[in-house]
């Protein structure tokens, strides 16, 4: 979950217009299959205890100097994981 966590708009924030325009970003907003994919692990039972967004974020953004020199820390965006997942439209979702 973290994994998947870190991949959502953590990695978007941070990467360069160009590659954003290529879609070579991970966008749990732009790709709504991964966002509810997401949602839908965060929300199984004992995983939401084991996440922490604010320091998931932190991390990411003070620590990969080569992608955030400034190690400025964004305040969005907010991803709301305990949103509706949506996966019981594609079969096989708990």
């Amino acid at each position: 979950m973290v994994g998947r966590a870190r991949g959502g708009d953590t990695f978007l924030t941070s990467l360069p217009p160009q590659r954003r325009a290529t879609g070579a970003a991970s966008s749990t907003s732009s790709r709504p299959n991964l966002g509810g994919f997401t949602r839908e692990l965060y929300q199984l039972p004992g995983v939401r205890e084991t996440v922490r967004m604010d320091h998931i974020k932190r991390h990411y953004f003070e620590s990969h100097g080569d992608v955030n020199p400034t190690r400025i820390v964004p305040l969005g965006p907010e991803i709301d994981l305990d949103a509706p997942h949506g996966r019981e439209r594609i079969g096989n979702a708990g």
